[in-house]
């Protein structure tokens, strides 16, 4: 993509000093051509936080403290999440994840990213994250919310900082179907 742009540049600058010797205008080639070359860098600046916002939307960031739920984008549309309950399981924890359909329209074959990890004092993740495939088993119904338990190892309550769920996919939608 950045070929294209600096072939776009040239083409542009060669066009402007050719056309400004035509009509005698003053402006120069190395004016016109960092002038070009500022607008590009803003155009790939504004493409870079579009990919961050994307991205964003994306994941739901999760702390255990917080008792309000995280929008979640999707490419069925926005899903809602929130952690229902936390509790000691073996060296790691049990969470319940809660999520929220604000369609008419039920999903099924569930899945998503899981990370998970600790946090500093001032509540930054640190360290590396923990991660793994979950599969929910049973369907999210249009308009309802579900609770889905997950096992998340090596990090107990009392250390887990955060929960972030990505990457949620689903194999089918499905509406109820009325007489």
């Amino acid at each position: 993509m950045t070929s294209v742009i600096w072939r776009v540049i040239c083409t542009a600058v060669t066009a402007a000093a050719v056309g400004g010797c035509e009509y005698g205008e003053t402006a120069s080639t190395s004016d016109t051509y960092l002038e070009l070359t500022q607008r590009v860098e803003k155009l790939e600046a504004s493409a870079r936080t579009e990919q961050l916002v994307a991205e964003y939307e994306a994941n739901a960031f999760l702390k255990p403290t917080d008792r309000e739920y995280s929008w979640l984008k999707t490419d069925f549309g926005m899903v809602a999440v929130a952690i229902e309950a936390v509790s000691a399981n073996a060296n790691g924890s049990r969470v319940v994840l809660t999520f929220g359909n604000p369609s008419s329209a039920g999903l099924t074959g569930i899945s998503a990213t899981v990370d998970w990890g600790r946090v500093d004092a001032s509540g930054t993740p640190v360290g590396q994250p923990f991660s793994k495939e979950v599969t929910f088993d049973r369907p999210l119904l249009g308009g309802t919310w579900r609770n889905y338990p997950i096992t998340l190892a090596d990090v107990p309550p009392a250390e887990l900082g955060y929960i972030r769920v990505k990457n949620f996919q689903h194999k089918q939608i499905f509406l109820n179907v009325t007489n």
